[in-house]
């Protein structure tokens, strides 16, 4: 749960050759979420998140980490 206005950054390390990060936010406070660099969006674009909402997202690479597929789901 995301329970403060305070901007969140998201980081991965340590990468092996081939990942996946499946990840949940609940938004129940506003806040400006920074994602960790080489994500190309399906769509196109980072999520616009809201607060009181809650998405869920996958991340895959195949290349260490230097390039990551985003995809995402929700605002339920």
């Amino acid at each position: 749960d995301n329970t403060t206005t305070t901007t969140k950054t998201v980081t991965v390390s340590n990468v092996p050759n081939e990942a996946e990060i499946y990840l949940e936010l609940k938004m129940t406070a506003f806040t400006t979420i920074t994602w960790f660099t080489g994500i190309s969006w399906l769509g196109g674009t980072a999520p616009n998140l809201q607060e009181g909402k809650t998405y869920r997202m996958s991340f895959f690479t195949r290349d260490k980490g230097i390039t990551w597929h985003g995809l995402f789901v929700g605002g339920w």
